[in-house]
C-alpha cells in the first residue's frame, strides 16, 4: 500500500511488477484488429443511442410531430446498427486469423456472432494472456474477498477491475449457460454441493470456480492472491510446494503439474510422496473424448491444454458425499 502517487512511485511499482511476472513486450494490433475495435466502439455508441431514443419514445410522448421525429431517429439508428454489423462481419471474414478465431468461438454453445465480435475486439490473444486465469482477471471476473477478523466476511463477488465492455458482453451468455449448458450446470451443482464457503482452492483457472463456489481462490500466478505473490517473491515458483506451504482445502491441477512433481529439486527427497500424504485425488474432469468429436479445429492445442483437470482435497478433512444425479453433458 502506498501513500503517494507520483511518476517515480508508479515507475517503481511497474518495475517491481515486471521483475516479478516478466510480461511480454507490447505489440501493436494488426490493421484488421484495429478496424474491428473501431467498429465495435461505433456499434456500442449506436446501441446506447438507440436504447435512449426507444426509452424516450415510450416515456409518454404525446405530440404527433415529436413521435414522428422519434420514430425516424429510431429507424436511423436501427439501419446504422445493421450497417455496422455487416462491416464487422466483413472485417472478420477478410482476415484469416480473425475468421479462424471467430469460427472457434462460434463452436462454443451460447456464443453467437455478436459476442464473438466483441471478444475478438476486446480480448488480447494468447501471446498476451497466456492462461484462463489471466483472461478472467483481464475481464474483472475474478472473485473479490472482503474479510476482516471474525466479524466481517462479506459474500464473495467479482472484482469488476477489468474490461467492462467484455464483462458486460459475457454476462447474459453466462446466465444462459448456467441454465441450459449441461456441462456448466453440472459444474455449478458440484461446486455448491461439495464446497464450503470457508474453504480455500488452489488453482490456475479462475472464473466459474471462483465465482460460483464462493470460496477463497489461491491462483498460481497471484493475480488475486497476495499469499501467492509473497511466495513468488521468495522464489517459490513450483505449484506443488506452494500448495504445501499454504495448505488449502482444495487443489485443482492439470496432469502436467502432477507429472512434474518427481522432478522437483531436493529437499524433500521424494516430493510426490509428501504431497500424496497430505492430499487425495477425489475427482477427474476429462473432456478429451468430447474434444475428439470435433476433429481438427482452430486453437485445438489450447483446448487440449485445458481438457483434463485433477481435483485434490486435503486428507485431514471430513469426507463429503459425492453429489448424485448430475448430468455432465454429452
Amino acid at each position: 500500500m502506498g501513500r503517494n502517487k507520483t511518476d517515480g512511485v508508479d515507475a517503481s511499482h511497474i518495475r517491481e511488477y515486471c521483475e516479478l511476472f516478466k510480461p511480454q513486450p507490447w505489440a501493436p494490433p494488426s490493421n484488421a484488429h484495429r478496424t474491428l475495435g473501431e467498429l465495435q466502439t461505433i456499434r456500442a455508441g449506436i446501441i446506447a443511442s438507440l436504447t435512449q431514443w426507444k426509452n424516450r419514445r415510450n416515456s409518454g410522448m404525446v405530440d404527433a410531430v415529436a413521435q414522428s421525429l422519434a420514430d425516424v431517429t429510431i429507424s436511423h439508428f436501427a439501419s446504422q446498427l445493421e450497417a455496422v454489423d455487416e462491416a464487422i462481419a466483413q472485417t472478420i471474414d477478410d482476415d484469416s486469423d480473425l475468421r479462424r478465431q471467430r469460427d472457434l468461438l462460434l463452436s462454443i454453445s451460447g456464443v453467437g456472432e455478436t459476442l464473438a465480435g466483441v471478444v475478438l475486439a476486446e480480448l488480447p490473444g494468447p501471446n498476451v494472456l497466456r492462461s484462463s486465469s489471466e483472461v478472467v482477471a483481464y475481464a474483472g471476473l475474478n472473485p473479490r474477498l472482503y474479510q476482516s477478523g471474525t466479524s466481517i466476511n462479506r459474500i464473495t463477488s467479482i472484482s469488476k477491475i477489468g474490461n467492462a465492455v467484455l464483462r458486460t458482453a459475457l454476462y447474459m451468455p453466462a446466465m444462459s449457460a448456467m441454465r441450459y449448458n449441461p456441462a456448466i450446470v453440472a459444474l455449478v451443482t458440484r461446486l455448491k454441493a461439495q464446497g464450503r464457503p470457508e474453504d480455500q482452492v488452489f488453482l490456475e483457472p479462475l472464473g466459474y470456480i471462483g465465482y460460483f463456489s464462493q470460496m477463497k481462490m489461491l491462483d498460481t500466478l497471484g493475480l488475486v492472491s497476495p499469499e501467492i505473490v509473497e511466495l513468488r517473491r521468495k522464489g517459490e515458483l513450483l505449484v506443488g510446494r506452494q500448495i504445501l506451504a499454504l495448505r488449502p482445502e482444495w487443489a485443482i491441477l492439470r496432469p502436467r503439474d502432477v507429472d512434474l512433481f518427481p522432478r522437483y529439486p531436493k529437499p524433500p527427497e521424494n516430493f510426490p510422496n509428501e504431497f500424496a500424504a497430505q492430499y487425495e485425488l477425489v475427482k477427474v474432469f476429462d473432456a478429451t473424448r468430447r474434444l475428439e468429436r470435433y476433429g481438427a479445429i482452430p486453437g485445438r492445442a489450447f483446448l487440449e491444454f485445458d481438457s483434463v483437470f485433477l481435483i485434490y482435497r486435503r486428507k485431514d478433512l471430513s469426507r463429503l458425499a459425492e453429489p448424485s444425479s448430475i448430468d455432465y453433458g454429452p
